[in-house]
């Protein structure tokens, strides 16, 4: 059975399906009327999709997770 899905991780994506992913969970966040989302995107191409957003997602499952969620919250602190 062959999976249809490739999981690639963020030092190896390319830059274009990264911003493309951020802009459409950042719209798919405040379509809802959330402040805070996990999203679930999947790339084919430059296009990005939404699959969902996790209003009360999991933040320390794994180090690598707690990390990339420690980098977006210091991201927002410094942004706003």
């Amino acid at each position: 059975n062959e999976d249809p899905f490739v999981y690639v991780p963020w030092n190896e994506a390319n830059k274009e399906s990264i911003k493309n992913s951020i802009l459409q969970s950042a719209k798919a966040v405040s379509a809802l009327g959330l402040d805070f989302g996990g999203v679930d995107v999947i790339t084919l191409g430059r296009n990005a999709y939404v699959l969902e957003v996790n209003t009360s997602p999991t933040l320390t499952s794994s180090d690598y997770v707690a990390r990339r969620w420690g980098k977006y919250f210091e991201f927002l602190w410094y942004t706003n």
